[in-house]
């Protein structure tokens, strides 16, 4: 597992932080194998019912993009808004 990707268990809630605060949380393919990893352990596990995805409190956001040099873009540079 990842330090871009953080696990904690309250009871029958686990909580997966994404943590890479530096570029909004945007997932990256470290952070996508932790994240897949993450959920397919909950849908095994029989003590957890809820699962979270939500940003570690560094950060305070959370984003859902994919960092296009982890997409297989030739330029990291961010798109101009549309």
């Amino acid at each position: 597992m990842t330090d871009k990707v953080i696990i904690e268990n309250h009871g029958l809630i686990r909580v997966v932080y994404l943590n890479r605060p530096q570029v909004r949380n945007s997932v990256d393919g470290e952070t996508a194998v932790g994240l897949g990893e993450a959920i397919e352990a909950f849908a095994v596990d029989t003590q957890a019912s809820l699962l979270i995805v939500r940003p570690t409190l560094a950060s305070g956001e959370l984003t859902a993009g994919v960092a296009r040099f982890a997409a297989g873009a030739r330029d990291s540079s961010p798109s101009p808004p549309r």
